[in-house]
């Protein structure tokens, strides 16, 4: 019992070493993966305001499409027939993010950004590894089914060669996947309607201007019932 006590502590040891090293463990075994350029996929999320929400958008749209990016996603809403929020989603080439992202801070007033990254260089790696491992198999298979005489067994190669192909045309798919994600980066830009100086400045002036004329008018009110009051003062004198 003491033995089997003893074996199941070791194993929670190895496996707790596992977790904790996690992805540094893995390259420190692994040189040729440590020694790879990092991939990473950037996700970033801009909020600004500006008075004319609409007006900002078109200049966006035009510097995005100068600079090689597309419209993913677009959300607008309005209210009484203004525009009060826009957000639009982009995928921008990486190598001209930070210059849209620029872009985009100077012509609004910022009110926050998060950057989002992920290093996928593992994920890319292993896959790129199984792709050409497939492929070795793949020739592997011919080259039997070339020199295969009989029938059940030639049946039998096509059948694997079908089911390798597929596994490769699905690797391939992901590896394109992996690789537009590190060369186009998301980018989602938030504007809200900022309300113009001049629509909080006449309201507040509007109500001084009735709460000054209330002061004034109770003023002489309170004026005219002094004299009244004087005024009977005297008659009953």
């Amino acid at each position: 019992m003491k033995r089997f006590i003893a074996i199941c502590l070791s194993i929670l040891a190895c496996v707790a070493f596992v977790a904790c090293t996690g992805d540094d463990y893995y390259e420190e075994f692994n040189p040729e993966l440590s020694s790879l350029p990092h991939k990473i996929t950037y996700t970033i999320d801009v909020e600004i305001k500006s008075t004319d929400p609409s007006a900002i958008r078109k200049s966006i749209n035009e510097k995005s499409l100068s600079l090689g990016a597309y419209i993913q996603d677009h959300t607008e809403n309005y209210r009484n027939g203004e525009c009060e929020y826009i957000t639009i989603t982009y995928c921008v080439p990486t190598q001209n993010l930070e210059q849209l992202i620029d872009f985009v801070e100077s012509n609004g007033e910022m009110e926050s950004k998060r950057v989002y990254g992920e290093n996928i260089s593992a994920q890319l790696a292993n896959t790129e590894a199984k792709i050409e491992s497939l492929k070795n198999r793949m020739k592997s298979l011919e080259t039997l089914l070339d020199k295969a005489v009989d029938s059940s067994e030639r049946v039998q190669l096509i059948s694997e060669i079908s089911s390798v192909e597929a596994e490769l045309r699905s690797l391939e798919a992901v590896l394109n996947d992996f690789n537009n994600s590190v060369e186009y980066s998301t980018l989602t830009i938030s504007i809200t309607q900022k309300t113009p100086a001049s629509k909080i400045i006449i309201p507040i002036v509007v109500i001084l201007l009735i709460s000054a004329s209330g002061v004034v008018a109770t003023i002489v009110s309170v004026r005219i019932s002094r004299k009244r009051a004087r005024a009977r003062k005297e008659n009953d004198n």
